[in-house]
């Protein structure tokens, strides 16, 4: 017997409770051929078939619940739909009636866990009814292969690592800053000097003119002291 194939699923996850309940609608569409080889069977009959091509649908919904302590169980329902499932068979040239699956509905219940992130393994009874009757009893296990998952996801997030080390762990020198007093007190006399303000003379009844200070510089006071004493040496 010769067999090939192409199959193609996809699904949907519909979250309640903060991910506690899981809506699982999905949907499969695959296409197979098989051929058995020409035989003679013990009697001397000679059987012979032609190729079958067979296209399946299959949708599907599944009502996941996520325990705590990492159990998954399930309820799943859904119908398969085979298409040009139709061959031609004939012993001795005698063609045999034709044999094909009809249209049937698949339900029932599993058990799933996942451990760490690349294994999982689950154990499911489904009933069937239709085109196909009877029960079903499927167990199975899943290996995801590939790269490290972590630093796989770390780079889907664009997470990069973050250096904290500040300079003067490294050896290396924060600048100084260098402060002259004489420039910051021409900035606080600047801006903060106050203004005498002018007032009335209770004895004229006039408004004083307004004194203007005069700030000397250094040389300037030591030339006015110089010439204070001068007065007194003559």
């Amino acid at each position: 017997m010769l067999m090939g194939g192409i199959a193609n699923k996809t699904g949907y996850n519909i979250e309640f409770k903060e991910g506690k309940y899981i809506i699982q609608p999905s949907m499969m569409m695959s296409y197979n051929m098989i051929k058995t080889l020409n035989y003679t069977n013990a009697a001397g009959v000679r059987i012979n078939s032609d190729p079958m091509h067979t296209i399946m649908l299959n949708p599907n919904v599944r009502f996941v619940a996520n325990l705590k302590n990492g159990w998954q169980p399930y309820a799943s329902v859904g119908m398969i739909w085979n298409l040009m499932n139709n061959t031609n068979v004939d012993a001795n040239g005698n063609v045999l009636p034709k044999m094909h699956t009809k249209p049937y509905v698949e339900y029932g219940v599993g058990l799933q866990k996942t451990v760490g992130e690349r294994f999982t393994g689950f154990a499911q009874a489904m009933v069937r009814g239709g085109g196909r009757n009877g029960v079903a009893l499927t167990l199975g296990f899943r290996w995801a292969l590939g790269g490290k998952i972590k630093e796989k996801k770390d780079k889907d997030n664009n997470i990069q690592p973050v250096n904290t080390k500040i300079p003067e762990a490294s050896g290396a020198e924060l600048p100084k800053a260098e402060i002259n007093l004489r420039d910051v007190e021409k900035e606080i006399n600047k801006d903060t000097t106050p203004q005498p303000t002018p007032a009335k003379d209770n004895l004229t009844n006039s408004t004083p003119k307004q004194k203007t200070i005069v700030k000397y510089t250094d040389k300037q006071r030591a030339r006015n002291i110089e010439r204070y004493y001068a007065l007194f040496d003559n």
